[in-house]
């Protein structure tokens, strides 16, 4: 199973649980426990990673937002996962470009 499928474990969800309650005190707004429940199943089911959940919520503490939705979550997850995904391309293409020039001196002897 790859990282952007996989479920996550309880301590996981029990985790992205705090980190909601943290978001929804920072924005003084009100959170029962049900919508706590109903929110963190349904960040879960997006089946991002769990670094990526996290950043992104975490990302939100300090915006001024005018509600908390669920919308604005997943725009911040999103974000986190395509930064994370274009360093691993990057970080992929140097590890290329490293090989290709030991290949090259190798070859040629340079």
């Amino acid at each position: 199973m790859n990282e952007l499928t996989r479920s996550l474990s309880q301590s996981e969800l029990s985790q992205i649980g705090t980190e909601i309650e943290k978001l929804f005190a920072f924005q003084d707004r009100p959170l029962s426990v049900e919508k706590k429940a109903m929110l963190v199943q349904e960040i879960a089911d997006i089946g991002f990673p769990f670094d990526a959940i996290i950043k992104g919520i975490r990302s939100l503490f300090l915006e001024e937002l005018k509600a908390v939705k669920l919308s604005a979550i997943y725009e911040a997850i999103s974000y986190e996962v395509r930064i994370d995904g274009s360093k691993r391309f990057e970080e992929k293409q140097k590890e290329l470009q490293e090989l290709k020039e030991r290949l090259y001196q190798k070859r040629y002897g340079v």
